[in-house]
């Protein structure tokens, strides 16, 4: 069995090319799962595996590091009722130092497996932090980031699709500089040839990893993970004129609106309809580009924001927005549950630093 670990900031576009990935193994016959992580417990993108067809499970409440018993159970359980020969393995975005707490264990867990390990990251994003030099989000909150690129021996920049061809240029020479030895991928999430080019580079998977552990500062690491707030919503919206899911995709935009007047950083934010329609908005923009949404009375809504703030600023932006689409847009809301937090410092149950031979 093979598990392909991947890490990546926020909005990265990691289940996107998880997605496509599983779509064409599926087509090939082999048999695949996913494993989604989060630091909360309501996951926008458990519903988007679910609503396909790809069996999945969750680690949720910490990131893998932190919760590696649970990954365990989860990878058991998996192959208990699906027998997979890949899992994907998406670890939360705040999450870093995945080497030494995950992956190295899981080699040591005495099972037949082969692993590989990847980080996601949107170009766009790294020509605003590394080419223009706009901070975008705070030091600490920077740190994760660096660090998730540091430690990948395979960097997979994402959504080329969208950068100008000098700025990807200007990325790649940057990275070649930065972390010399490195693959570094250019992939569109959605086009099945760019997947499968970081499929194969991913595919033979390791036994074995040399080289020194990752050079962290848990103190920073976990400052970085304080000053993100979390929130996950979930939302029953009717609308008598049929035009439910289209008034759940203004609220995801009147959110994203409110929260870039104000200028705060936005890791991600994501929201599902019906757990069939997935939004994405993440410090590069975003929004609804699948063209009509289809017509309904009610709509099942999830959100799940991440942003550089405190959970009761998210809050009230949030509730501001459901307030605004109650009284200005004739929908009515009603909400299930909601929760908005800070994750927890980072305390992961192994940390295993020295080389893993074959």
């Amino acid at each position: 069995m093979k598990i392909h670990l991947l890490s990546g900031f926020l909005g990265s576009g990691k289940t996107t090319a998880v997605s496509t990935a599983c779509e064409i193994l599926q087509q090939a016959n082999v048999s695949v799962a996913v494993i989604t992580n989060d630091q909360g417990s309501v996951l926008v993108d458990s519903r988007v595996f679910r609503h396909k067809g790809i069996p999945d499970r969750q680690v949720v409440n910490g990131c893998f590091c932190c919760n590696y018993t649970q990954l365990e159970d989860r990878i058991g359980e998996l192959m208990d009722a699906h027998r997979p020969t890949v899992i994907f393995a998406e670890s939360v975005g705040s999450c870093t130092d995945i080497v030494a707490t995950v992956m190295k264990p899981l080699l040591l867990s005495g099972q037949a497996i082969e692993v590989s390990f990847s980080s996601f990251a949107d170009i766009r994003l790294l020509h605003l932090l590394y080419i223009r030099q706009e901070p975008v989000f705070s030091p600490e909150v920077r740190y994760i980031f660096q660090k998730q690129l540091e430690e990948a021996s395979t960097i997979v920049l994402t959504r080329a699709d969208l950068a100008d061809t000098r700025d990807t240029a200007a990325v790649q020479a940057f990275l070649q500089t930065s972390y010399p030895g490195k693959k570094i991928l250019l992939i569109n999430g959605y086009d099945p040839a760019s997947i499968r080019i970081w499929l194969d580079n991913v595919g033979t998977g390791t036994s074995s990893i040399q080289g020194p552990a990752l050079d962290i500062d848990y103190a920073v690491y976990g400052a970085g993970e304080s000053r993100l707030a979390w929130l996950d919503e979930v939302l029953q919206i009717e609308n008598g004129n049929g035009r439910a899911p289209e008034e759940a995709a203004w609220l995801a935009a009147e959110i994203y609106r409110n929260l870039t007047t104000l200028g705060l950083p936005v890791g991600h934010l994501k929201m599902s309809i019906d757990g069939v329609v997935k939004i994405s908005y993440t410090a590069n923009g975003g929004g609804w580009a699948g063209g009509a949404l289809p017509p309904g009375k009610t709509a099942a809504v999830v959100i799940n924001a991440r942003v550089e703030t405190d959970p009761g600023t998210l809050q009230n932006i949030v509730g501001n927005a459901v307030a605004a689409l109650r009284h200005t847009r004739n929908t009515g809301v009603r909400q299930i549950s909601s929760a908005a937090f800070v994750p927890g410092f980072p305390k992961p149950q192994h940390r295993i630093t020295t080389n893993i031979d074959a």
